[in-house]
């Protein structure tokens, strides 16, 4: 239970690393390429018990996702790197001939933070072989106060309005004419409708919503970006906007 007099801008992160070398599973065997750093919340703070189990949910998802069937993921940091380390040295065990080794490569940080919002963003790449491997990126907006992570309609006042305003600003960004087709161009959205994407999080200058590879476009179009200002996008918000 969180005690009321919490302070929400006053919740430390600490930094953490998978080490490749401390791996038990890398003792004996050859292993992938690892690079793995994230941040929890200070076990000593209350909130940290309902915090840092979202970030294990949703970086050992990230991780286990590329080596595993959607309905198995690994909600857990370490057991999801071991999973990806296993993978590769059944892979290894079957070919080890082949010169192709893995790769994990994650970022997670805090992307922004006051009393009324703490924005966690992830930046990822993997290889598993084949032509190319696939990056992306994912954020966990959370409430300082109860540690809950909030949903766009928490965040946004009416998410159909925003998203007809927010059409007109990817058009604008991208140089696609207000009586255009949405899908012009590069971009592919199914059934040419505008939609806003899953991935959305905050940063110092403003907010941000973010379309991986595939979800609008081709490999080789790469993620696509819609971005406001603050300035922008206060209007919109459930929230106080930051002092500009």
């Amino acid at each position: 239970m969180l005690t009321a007099c919490s302070d929400p801008s006053s919740l430390n992160f600490i930094q953490k690393e998978v080490n490749p070398g401390a791996l038990t599973l890398c003792e004996q065997s050859r292993c992938p390429e690892i690079s793995v750093f994230y941040v929890e919340a200070d076990p000593a703070d209350p909130r940290a018990a309902i915090i840092n189990p979202q970030i294990e949910k949703q970086l050992g998802e990230i991780i286990s996702s590329t080596v595993m069937p959607g309905d198995s993921l690994i909600a857990g940091v370490q057991p999801a790197v071991d999973a990806f380390v296993k993978s590769f040295q059944d892979y290894y065990g079957d070919f080890p001939e082949d010169a192709l080794t893995y790769e994990l490569e994650l970022e997670h940080r805090v992307s922004f933070q006051n009393e009324d919002i703490i924005s966690l963003s992830t930046v990822y790449y993997t290889y598993t072989g084949g032509a190319h491997g696939y990056g992306s990126e994912a954020y966990l907006n959370l409430n300082p106060e109860t540690g809950v992570a909030y949903t766009l309609d928490e965040l946004i006042d009416d998410v159909a309005e925003f998203t007809t305003f927010a059409e007109r600003s990817f058009r604008t960004q991208n140089g696609i004419a207000l009586d255009a087709n949405i899908s012009s161009g590069q971009f592919l959205f199914d059934e040419d409708t505008f939609f806003l994407p899953d991935t959305y999080g905050f940063t110092e200058t403003g907010m941000v919503f973010y379309y991986p590879t595939y979800s609008i476009g081709s490999y080789a179009d790469g993620p696509a970006t819609l971005t406001f200002t603050w300035e922008q996008i206060g209007p919109w918000l459930n929230i106080p906007v930051p002092a500009l």
